[in-house]
């Protein structure tokens, strides 16, 4: 059985586990007020210090727009799984969803992607308003014990938990992955982080992902691990809530595939330059 140590930002690494990381970039258009750094260089400077103090196996990025930002976030060491034939946008590659594996222990044996709209092969949402969303996914191969197993970051449209969004198409994207998720799942243990914009209290997306009476749901893996931490460089502490979180790592429930045992779950919450 493949065994799996989880965080939503960083996970404790133990032998034969995987240190996992979900990390929602904010993309260099989303803050032209510079509201999280002096510019995009400052904040992908503090970007390579929070993955590198973790040193994760996987990460699942969300937000980068160009090729360019892949390659400037990028630490030594990874290598890069995006949607580089993206002929509808003149620079032709569209990495809001993201895979960084580390090239040492991974070898990626399959990479897939789906949109995230009525049709998964065409970048469409499922209402015209919005630019259209991705889910990437890979099979990798484990060099350490020679198992395979997928893992995917995605990121949604915001739902209806979401001040001033609607929740149809959070939902429906819950209800796409999960259909496309299950025969895979069956395969092989499946591990899907993100920003699915939806809060573990809401009745949307999140309930739809989680759903103990489908035959086939996702679990959550801040609700399995023993431990919880907050990573920080302020005193006191900030304070955090789960309940408010919108970036989580599920893992498929099927267990005849999979014995997935989170071991530890972390958030980082470091503040960096004049603005914090």
């Amino acid at each position: 059985m493949k065994s799996f140590a989880f965080a939503a930002i960083v996970g404790v690494a133990l032998a034969g586990t995987v240190k996992i990381m979900s990390y929602n970039i904010d993309c260099r258009v989303c803050d032209l007020q510079h509201e999280n750094g002096a510019s995009w260089h400052a904040r992908v400077k503090n970007e390579h210090d929070t993955m590198a103090r973790h040193n994760p196996d996987l990460i699942g990025i969300q937000e980068p727009i160009f090729k360019y930002d892949v390659q400037q976030l990028l630490p030594k060491g990874y290598k890069a799984l995006f949607w580089d034939k993206a002929d509808f946008v003149p620079w032709g590659a569209y990495p809001d969803a993201t895979i960084f594996y580390k090239e040492d222990r991974f070898i990626v044996r399959d990479f897939q992607k789906f949109w995230l709209g009525p049709n998964p092969d065409f970048p469409v949402g499922f209402t015209l308003k919005g630019i259209p969303r991705i889910a990437v996914y890979a099979l990798l191969e484990d060099t350490s014990d020679n198992s395979l197993f997928y893992f995917g970051s995605t990121h949604f449209v915001p739902g209806a938990d979401i001040e001033g969004y609607r929740n149809d198409e959070c939902a429906a994207s819950a209800k796409e992955l999960l259909s496309i998720t299950e025969p895979l799942a069956a395969k092989y243990p499946f591990v899907w982080v993100g920003d699915f914009n939806t809060k573990t209290k809401s009745t949307n997306a999140y309930s739809i992902l989680t759903n103990t009476t489908s035959s086939f749901h996702l679990v959550d893996s801040y609700f399995k691990s023993p431990t919880h931490k907050v990573v920080s460089n302020v005193d006191p502490v900030p304070d955090y809530s789960y309940e408010q979180a919108i970036d989580h790592i599920f893992f498929a429930n099927n267990n005849n595939v999979a014995e997935y045992s989170p071991l530890d779950w972390s958030v980082d919450m470091y503040k960096y330059g004049d603005k914090q």
